[in-house]
């Protein structure tokens, strides 16, 4: 369990690797620890295939004491959010999770200060967050979306606002590898 707090996006078979497992052995322990509730899976559907995503309950990550993920966040939206978070940092971005915005929204993340990433599911009130984050003055908002349908449903939506508010948004389906726009 305090590999996947430490390692959260690694593959099922990193992690047994690393951790000196056999598949049968690492299954084993996989379906116990499921079974106790102390850790899940979420299949995760992408442009570039479908993964299985392994991590912490609450009652796991309270067991280990590590910080509970934000609560009301699904599984999908935190794995893109971590997936993100990674690839921001190692592009050089300082990135904030759930930063607190001078209008009181938590934005997903926050890059460097002025940008917003909000991760949107098809969950949420998508469109109230570009908007939260626009009104809070950030220079840019980058919407990851987790499917081609939601960004259409952004960009469609947004299609009418006046240029100077869309030429601040970016919206992107999320991928395994990719670049910041």
């Amino acid at each position: 369990m305090k590999d996947l707090a430490n390692y959260p996006l690694d593959s099922v078979g990193r992690r047994y690797e690393r951790l000196g497992l056999s598949k049968r052995q690492g299954g084993e322990i996989r379906n116990w620890l499921k079974s106790a509730g102390l850790i899940s899976d979420v299949k995760i559907v992408h442009p570039d295939g479908m993964i299985v995503w392994v991590y912490l309950t609450p009652n796991g990550a309270a067991l280990i004491k590590v910080p509970i993920p934000t609560p009301n966040e699904g599984p999908v939206h935190r794995f893109w959010k971590l997936t993100l978070m990674k690839r921001f940092e190692s592009q050089g971005y300082d990135v904030r999770e759930e930063a607190l915005l001078i209008n009181n929204h938590r934005v997903d993340l926050l890059l460097n200060n002025t940008i917003g990433v909000e991760i949107e599911t098809g969950k949420s009130n998508m469109i109230a967050n570009i908007e939260q984050c626009l009104d809070a003055n950030l220079s840019g908002v980058i919407c990851a979306c987790i499917d081609s349908v939601i960004a259409a449903r952004i960009k469609e939506h947004i299609s009418s606002w006046p240029e100077d508010r869309k030429k601040k948004i970016v919206v992107k389906v999320c991928r395994l590898d990719q670049r910041v726009p």
